[in-house]
C-alpha cells in the first residue's frame, strides 16, 4: 500500500480482556493514530477484510483465537502491516517463538508501562512509513525501468530501420541509372554520378538544394505530393521509409 499525502495513521488493537482495552484506550486517547479496539479476533478480521491498518497491536492468548494465527491470517490480507505483541507469558521460549512465528516487531510484556506502549507504537509507525516509502520507491523504479525498455525498444527499432535505409541508398546510389534523392519537401538529399552526368550538373553543393533552384532540374520539382506522379521525362518515382522519395531520371 502506497502511503497518500496527508492520510492518518491507523491502528488496529485486539484483546480478549475488557479491562485491558479499556487501558489500552485510556493509554492512547491523546494520540494521533485512528484506533479501532476489539476483543473478538475474528470480529476484527471481519473489519481488516474491508480496510487496512499500519499498525496490529493483538494479545497472544486468546480463547476464540490466539494472537499468531490472528496475525497470520491479518498478514495474508496485508503482507507488510506491522505487528505488536501483548503477552502475559514473559518466558524467553514464547517470546521467541512469538517475535519469529508471527513476524512480530516487537512485544509487550504484560503489565506494561504507559510509556513503554506509546515508544513502542511511534516506533512501529515509523517503520510501517519506512516500509511505505520503501515499497513507493519500488512502484518508481519499475515504471521506470519499464519506460527505459521502451526507450531501448524504439531505439532498437529506429537502428534497425536506419540500418536497412542505409542499405537501401547504398543500392540505389551503385545502380547504373541515374539516381536522385530528394525529401518531400523537394529538396535534393542525395545523387548519384549517372544523375550527375544525365543533367550536366557540379556535385560540389548541390546536396541539400531545391530542385527549382537548379535549372536543369525544374522540371523535376513538384508543389505537392499529387503531382509526383504527373512528373516528365518518363521520371519513376520510388518511395522510402523516413520521408525520402527517390527519383530516377531515365536515359
Amino acid at each position: 500500500m502506497i502511503p497518500v499525502a496527508g492520510e492518518k495513521k491507523k491502528l488496529l488493537v485486539v484483546d480478549d480482556d475488557p479491562v485491558a482495552i479499556t487501558v489500552i484506550r485510556a493509554q492512547l486517547s491523546s494520540q494521533p493514530w485512528e484506533t479501532q479496539y476489539f476483543t473478538h479476533p475474528l470480529e476484527a478480521l471481519e473489519v481488516l477484510q474491508l480496510e487496512s491498518f499500519d499498525v496490529i497491536l493483538s494479545d497472544l492468548c486468546m480463547p476464540e483465537m490466539n494472537g499468531l494465527e490472528f496475525l497470520a491470517k491479518a498478514s495474508d490480507l496485508y503482507p507488510q502491516v506491522v505487528k505488536l505483541m501483548l503477552t502475559a507469558d514473559s518466558s524467553p521460549e514464547s517470546i521467541v517463538k512469538a517475535i519469529e512465528e508471527g513476524n512480530v516487531l516487537n512485544y509487550l510484556c504484560k503489565p506494561w508501562k504507559s510509556e513503554q506502549l506509546i515508544a513502542s507504537l511511534y516506533s512501529a509507525f515509523r517503520y510501517a512509513d519506512a516500509l511505505k516509502r520503501n515499497d513507493l520507491l519500488i512502484h518508481k523504479l519499475q515504471d521506470n525501468s519499464f519506460l527505459l525498455k521502451q526507450e531501448i525498444d524504439t531505439h532498437k527499432l529506429t537502428e534497425r530501420k536506419l540500418n536497412s535505409l542505409q542499405k537501401q541508398l547504398a543500392n540505389i546510389l551503385e545502380a547504373a541509372s541515374p539516381i536522385c534523392v530528394v525529401s518531400l519537401e523537394d529538396s535534393i538529399l542525395l545523387v548519384n554520378e549517372s544523375f550527375i552526368k544525365l543533367f550536366e550538373l557540379k556535385k560540389s553543393g548541390i546536396e541539400g538544394t531545391p530542385l527549382n533552384q537548379i535549372p536543369a532540374l525544374t522540371a523535376l520539382a513538384c508543389d505537392n505530393h499529387k503531382e509526383r506522379n504527373e512528373r516528365p521525362m518518363g521520371v519513376e518515382l520510388l518511395e522510402m521509409e523516413y520521408d525520402f522519395v527517390a527519383v530516377s531520371g531515365q536515359v
